[in-house]
């Protein structure tokens, strides 16, 4: 057999592997024996996808359940197959993909929910769970960040007054600010307890049903301080200054900011807030040194 034979043929039987609609080559299959066993390597291939993805998104796992997690990997699956070298990164697109889906109960009646999920083989639950899916990426994002320095507050009191107003300060690498639409605070934390076996913070409170998250457009903070990932989420300002700060704004365009957005407000003191936001960034790891000259 010729090399270039050869090489033809390990690229016909990866696409097999890869894409279970591929069709093989005459001769490619020959024996049944070799069609059994390629069924063997697709199915292992697609295991091997839903574990990479289950590893990425433990919490929407826990929601959904082996079944629906597994229907929902392989419709993603087939709209999205790996392009990427790494399984790690297989699932960068699966929240968008999600959001694509159409949502049960959502403006359709069951007849047209039967349909959709004839024509798209997935129907999303809640569409909640899209929220869930976004932090689980973004905490294993900042997990994996690059390491990186903190900025100290001694440096920062040494930075001379007339300096404050051009001041530009810079987020550590693996800081992420999550647009989500829903209240899954809650429901991600008990989920996460109940994935990872951990007990809860009050004897009886697992026993509750978990409520559906309700809807509330907000901005959650993403981050990894030193070993360990953390979130919460943030306050309207908060939000908007954290926003102009990854986007470039000095020290005084941040006082701008909060002074607009607290212009309604009698007595209040825009840079006296965007000094207190500061201060919590520092003490949460936030800012990356600053810049030498």
């Amino acid at each position: 057999m010729s090399v270039s034979l050869l090489a033809q043929q390990q690229r016909e039987l990866q696409a097999l592997v890869c894409s279970p609609q591929a069709l093989p080559t005459a001769g490619l299959l020959r024996e049944p024996e070799a069609e059994r066993g390629l069924s063997v390597y697709q199915q292992a291939y697609r295991a091997r996808l839903i574990s990479a993805l289950r590893d990425n998104h433990e919490v929407l796992h826990r929601a959904l359940g082996d079944a629906e997690f597994e229907a929902l990997a392989l419709a993603y699956l087939r709209a999205q197959p790996p392009r990427h070298a790494s399984l790690r990164w297989w699932g960068d697109g699966l929240a968008d993909f999600m959001a694509s889906l159409p949502v049960a109960g959502e403006g359709s009646n069951e007849a047209d929910m039967r349909q959709q999920k004839q024509q798209q083989g997935q129907v999303l639950p809640h569409a909640a769970l899209v929220d869930l899916a976004r932090m689980d990426w973004a905490l294993r994002m900042a997990f994996d960040a690059a390491e990186s320095e903190a900025l100290a507050a001694e440096d920062l009191r040494a930075v001379q007054p007339e300096a404050w107003p051009a001041l530009r300060l810079r987020l550590r690498p693996g800081v992420q600010l999550l647009s989500l639409n829903w209240a899954v605070g809650p429901a991600w934390r008990r989920l996460r307890r109940e994935a990872q076996d951990l007990p809860a913070p009050e004897a009886g409170a697992e026993a509750e049903p978990l409520a559906p998250p309700g809807f509330g457009p907000h901005t959650c903070l993403v981050w990894r301080p030193l070993q360990e990932t953390r979130w919460r989420t943030l306050a309207p300002l908060e939000g908007r200054l954290l926003q102009g700060l990854r986007s470039g704004c000095s020290f005084s365009d941040l006082c701008e900011l909060a002074a607009e957005q607290l212009r309604d407000v009698e007595g209040a003191d825009p840079a006296g807030v965007v000094v207190g936001c500061l201060q919590g960034w520092l003490q949460e790891r936030l800012l990356l040194p600053l810049a030498r000259p």
